[in-house]
């Protein structure tokens, strides 16, 4: 017979333990069919015969269980610590996945992972460490696994050291042993890219040394901590000793410097030494073998300029050389000078100076305080101090500076002083005196000045001390106006000027005669001008405390007369000096 011509699984008819299939009836002549079900290992796991049917056919497979398919491709990802592990997912179903991580047959860490998921983490582990990896796949109560042994990163050595213990031909090295697993220590010794020693030590191994290298030089040193087939390396370097302890040195000099050295070990001719600009070559000179200090100066050298020095030891054909920096000291700014000042504020200026340096310090000294202080850059020309105090004496010092060397500059500035505050000038009620008073100026006071004017001519001039706040002027003319001055002197600089005006009560008439020149109805009044300055007079006549008649008269008159007054009435005559808002009064009685 043929096969059918339709053969195929019922989907909805399929669950996780049971497998439907169907198919069409063959052509021809059947008497059954034999259905066999196999599983992926193609092992027969069922057989069943269904009979014929003029339709279609079907049978379903019961009771089925299979065996998950364990994952694949697993990849490690190590670190120090941690592992990052990955894997594929094999065929078939999949609930979940269990990864178990063992130390020796020892559960060190144990995790679930979602079906969905292909990485997990594993934490806080030894650095080197060997573990056993378990993967687990679960599904319908069953499972398989796979399994590899996996690594972290070793940890990299620390403290490296490389040291010459002052030899010319060897090189110690010393390191301390990194925490976790180490296999073993790979050393290698190399110059300029090419290896001239390599060694394996043991893991309890923490030094060791190169031997019958070239004096004087650099070497790179690379350690490998070994963990299995990871590694984790640090480098360090050391040279072979040569001339030592090359330092320059300046403290004055802004044209030349020095440079100091100790001898190296062994036998030479003579020293040379190199002073170089960038790459030009300045001097070339040698000097005995028994020398080890050099003053460079037979070279005009610039102010502040940073320079390179070779010291090289010769014999014969073999030179052995060492490097360092020298620099002359920098010039101090030209023509510093304070441009301007006020109560609260310096501003200063300069000159550049011919040379080079790297910036400016700028410092403000009080007395014996620093109150400011700091760094400006090299264009800077000017610079304003604010928030100072009034009237006090300040240092102002500008450092040009040049790697460690320095040169300073200084001059004195003042603040100018504070005004003083709330200028009253009164009289008292006198005629002849004035008395002022003030409150005391911030900041620093030397004394006050104070100036009495009148019509425009200073007729008082007095120094005070700044503990006062007052003054008196006396023997002054009534009645006039006086205008006061007070000004803050500190150090020879003066405070704007506080100006104020204050008058002298007016003196009062003198003489006053008052007569009825044999009137009944008539009287009148005389009188002697008041010295001193005088606006007008007011004549009043009145009878029982009432004002009767009233008269202004000019400072140039000294008499009026009163009429129509009620005979054999005694009048008293009252006559006002008036001189701005003050006043003063004479008093006299008649009868018409």
């Amino acid at each position: 017979p043929l096969p059918p011509a339709r053969f195929e699984v019922s989907p909805e008819k399929t669950t996780s333990t049971t497998l439907q299939v169907r198919w069409t009836p063959s052509s021809g002549k059947v008497t059954w069919y034999e259905v066999q079900l196999f599983d992926e290992n193609n092992q027969k796991i069922q057989e069943v015969q269904v009979q014929e049917s003029t339709t279609w056919s079907q049978h379903t497979f019961l009771n089925l269980t299979a065996v998950p398919s364990p994952v694949k491709d697993i990849g490690i990802a190590p670190n120090s610590n941690s592992l990052l592990i990955s894997w594929s997912r094999g065929s078939g179903n999949v609930e979940q996945y269990r990864l178990m991580l063992m130390d020796k047959g020892t559960l060190v860490q144990d995790r679930n992972a979602d079906k969905r998921e292909t990485s997990s983490t594993f934490h806080g582990l030894t650095p080197g460490h060997l573990y056993n990896l378990t993967i687990i796949t679960m599904a319908s109560g069953l499972q398989n696994y796979r399994w590899k042994l996996v690594r972290t990163t070793p940890m990299e050595v620390s403290n490296l050291k490389v040291t010459n213990d002052g030899s010319s031909t060897s090189l110690k090295v010393k390191w301390q042993k990194p925490p976790g697993d180490v296999d073993s220590y790979n050393i290698t010794l190399s110059h300029q890219g090419t290896i001239k020693e390599s060694k394996t030590l043991a893991p309890w191994v923490t030094e060791t040394q190169f031997k019958d290298l070239v004096p004087g030089r650099l070497y790179h040193v690379t350690i490998s901590c070994v963990s299995g087939e990871l590694s984790a390396q640090k480098l360090a370097m050391g040279r072979t000793e040569k001339v030592r302890n090359l330092v320059s040195y300046n403290e004055i000099w802004m044209k030349s410097f020095a440079v100091n050295w100790t001898p190296p070990a062994g036998d030479w001719e003579h020293y040379r030494i190199m002073l170089f600009n960038e790459s030009l070559a300045l001097l070339n000179t040698t000097v005995g073998k028994e020398e080890s200090h050099y003053v460079i100066d037979g070279v005009e050298l610039i102010p502040g300029r940073q320079y390179e020095v070779e010291v090289i030891v010769e014999s014969g054909n073999l030179r052995n050389s060492e490097r360092c920096r020298g620099r002359t000291v920098p010039l101090a700014v030209l023509q510093l000078r304070v441009k301007d000042a006020n109560e609260t504020s310096l501003a200063i200026t300069w000159q550049a100076p011919t040379g080079e340096w790297e910036k400016y310090i700028i410092s403000l000294t009080d007395r014996d305080l620093l109150v400011i202080h700091k760094s400006l850059s090299k264009d800077a020309k000017e610079f304003t101090f604010t928030d100072l105090i009034p009237g006090r004496n300040y240092k102002a010092t500008i450092t040009s500076m040049s790697g460690d060397l320095k040169q300073s500059s200084s001059t004195r500035g003042r603040t100018v002083p504070a005004q003083v505050t709330d200028l009253h000038v009164t009289n008292q009620g006198m005629a002849s005196s004035l008395f002022t008073n003030w409150t005391k100026a911030l900041g620093d006071v030397e004394f006050y000045q104070v100036l009495l004017i009148h019509e425009n001519v200073v007729i008082k001039n007095e120094s005070v001390s700044s503990e006062t706040s007052r003054y008196s002027f006396h023997a002054l003319k009534s009645g006039s106006l006086y205008s006061v001055v007070v000004t803050t002197v500190s150090g020879g600089i003066s405070s704007r000027q506080v100006v104020v005006e204050g008058r002298t009560v007016p003196s009062s008439v003198s003489g006053v005669t008052v007569n009825n020149s044999g009137r009944n109805d008539y009287l009148s009044v005389s009188w002697l001008p008041a010295p001193g300055d005088v606006d007008n007079y007011v004549v009043t006549l009145s009878h029982d405390g009432e004002v009767v008649q009233s008269l202004i008269t000019a400072k140039s008159v000294s008499e009026c007369s009163f009429s129509s007054l009620t005979p054999g009435r005694l009048y008293n005559v009252t006559i006002t000096t008036r001189s701005g808002d003050y006043a003063s009064h004479s008093f006299s009685e008649e009868r018409t």
